[in-house]
């Protein structure tokens, strides 16, 4: 008998190692380098990210706190202050402008009692009326963002409105403010940016069936100003405040010069409650 061993044959390929045999070798070391390449970025980017996530939080919280204690330009947003926003006085008269509407007037003396920081002063008007229903005025008052109280500056100013026509129970005013301290020279909002006192006066006033326009004289040092806010409130016979106007309502008196000078401030007949006494009306300019 033969001693010569016997060979089984061979297993035939299966499908999967025949694919894999047709894919060519330039394709595999692409994949093999391509499988490197990922898990290279997989380990690389928790490890910035962890490098990186608390200098991040800390800029950003820098960031907001920067955005919290800045007020206006040259100001500093402080988080209390001895003093409040006074309302002086404050007053209030309506007429029926339609059937469906009345015209509010209103004007407000405000004071700033802090003896060390400037105020910036938001304004609400609230009407409550006789129904119970407490409604906000759709156009309610907002001081202008640059507008700011120096301390111990008083200010009168006023406006008026369409609002409904049903019986008012209340109206009053609402103050919210921000507490601002300087921040070196550079602050240049409306109470320092004149070089000294201003005196206004009304020499006259003339009356139209459209507008009221006052005759002026102005007093005031320091150098020319090409326009002056102008505020104030209006009284009745009486002396109670029926009304007011500025300095948000666009009134400006043009071109002053340092001196004595003539200039005249015309103002709209709807913004004039029909009970006002002229002769008590006090003006101020910024």
């Amino acid at each position: 008998m033969s001693n010569t061993p016997i060979h089984s044959p061979p297993d035939a390929p299966s499908k999967l190692q025949r694919s894999i045999m047709r894919v060519p070798p330039k394709l595999w070391y692409v994949a093999i380098a391509l499988g490197v390449v990922l898990f290279v970025v997989a380990a690389v980017v928790p490890m910035s990210s962890a490098m990186h996530e608390r200098p991040y939080e800390h800029d950003l919280a820098l960031k907001e706190a920067s955005s919290d204690e800045s007020g206006p330009e040259g100001l500093t947003e402080v988080h209390s202050s001895d003093g409040e926003i006074e309302v002086v006085e404050f007053g209030y008269s309506t007429t029926e402008s339609s059937s469906w509407s009345d015209r509010l007037y209103w004007g407000t003396v405000l004071k700033n009692s802090s003896e060390e920081y400037y105020a910036a002063v938001t304004i609400d008007i609230r009407v409550l009326y006789e129904v119970g229903s407490d409604a906000m005025l759709s156009n309610a008052e907002r001081l202008p963002n640059e507008l700011a109280l120096a301390p111990g500056e008083q200010v009168s100013l006023g406006n008026n409105h369409r609002i409904g026509s049903a019986d008012i129970f209340e109206v009053d005013v609402l103050t919210s403010v921000t507490w601002l301290e300087p921040r070196g020279d550079v602050f240049h909002l409306r109470s320092d940016r004149l070089e000294g006192p201003i005196e206004v006066a009304i020499d006259n006033v003339r009356t139209t069936d459209d507008h009221v326009t006052y005759d002026l004289s102005v007093e005031r040092e320091g150098t020319y100003v090409t326009s002056l806010w102008v505020s104030g409130v209006l009284r009745d016979s009486g002396g109670d405040i029926v009304g007011g106007f500025g300095p948000n309502s666009s009134h400006t008196i043009s071109h002053v010069p340092p001196g004595v000078s003539q200039r005249s401030l015309v103002i709209d007949d709807a913004g004039m409650p029909p009970n006002v006494d002229h002769d008590q009306t006090e003006l101020e300019l910024y």
